[in-house]
């Protein structure tokens, strides 16, 4: 497989074993490397180049180095083009073609476990405690010079150039809260007329039970930034409420519950799950 040559250098004679797991368009892989003995892990993810790959890569660089959050450390994020770069690498076009307009990233490997996962599922209490925990340390976050924005703004522009290339199929007719809509069109068009007003935080942007992680006592990272940025903070909560519904209804009032909040907004709840269906 062919890499840029600063982590084809970093990664000689690394066990490479691709990952299936999650949404992500990415191709992931799993690096294990032997060094002193030692076994060392690492996380690669490599996918055609976008604006949601440029925010992954421009905000792990800003939470690790500015100990804004947990995060791995992001040891190289590389995008090669013939014409412009993120970081400029010669390397030979015709062996990979591909190479251009791809976006590599390179991640130690996240510590703990995520909490998608049967053990949290049994125990209500403590995951609606460690996914408020998440919450509180996202809105801590100084959004001082963020480099992105993770507004409805940018984000509905996202959705509209995938609806204009024919990105998406049907709607999925097992999800309840989109059973009012005939297609992905009708639902574009309801998201751009009824926008909230935004109550701007730090947010994840995907806020999955997969998405962060836990040593069982407290987040110890998160992963997966694409759509992250200074945005409405109900968006990271109506996922992580989509999750409960499906895995663990029991933890919804205990999250509430957690965060302080006594009339969740349900109309933004449901916005941001619709939203998150175009992506």
């Amino acid at each position: 497989m062919y890499l840029p040559k600063p982590i084809d250098d970093f990664l000689h004679s690394a066990e490479m074993k691709q990952v299936y797991e999650g949404m992500s368009a990415a191709d992931v892989y799993r690096c294990q490397i032997s060094r002193d003995g030692q076994k060392q892990y690492y996380y690669l993810k490599v996918e055609p180049w976008n604006s949601e790959v440029e925010n992954e890569h421009k905000l792990y660089q800003w939470l690790y180095e500015k100990g804004k959050l947990p995060v791995p450390k992001p040891f190289f994020c590389i995008r090669e083009n013939e014409k412009h770069s993120l970081q400029q690498y010669t390397f030979d076009k015709d062996k990979h073609e591909k190479a251009i307009d791809t976006g590599y990233l390179l991640l130690e490997c996240a510590k703990g476990e995520i909490l998608r996962n049967e053990k949290y599922y049994k125990n209500p209490q403590k995951l609606a405690e460690l996914a408020a925990e998440g919450i509180q340390l996202l809105r801590q976050v100084d959004l001082t010079d963020c480099p992105t924005s993770g507004k409805l703004e940018w984000q509905l522009k996202l959705v509209e150039q995938n609806l204009r290339a024919g990105n998406f199929e049907s709607l999925d007719p097992d999800i309840p809260y989109t059973k009012d809509f005939a297609n992905h069109t009708q639902l574009f068009d309801f998201l751009v007329k009824n926008q909230p007003k935004e109550e701007l935080v730090f947010t994840h942007g995907d806020y999955c039970l997969n998405n962060f992680f836990t040593d069982g006592k407290q987040i110890t990272a998160f992963i997966d930034f694409g759509r992250g940025g200074a945005g409405d903070g109900y968006q990271d909560i109506a996922l992580c409420i989509r999750e409960f519904m499906e895995y663990c209804p029991e933890a919804i009032p205990l999250f509430y519950e957690k965060l302080g909040i006594k009339h969740p907004d349900q109309d933004k709840l449901r916005y941001y799950m619709l939203l998150d269906e175009l992506f």
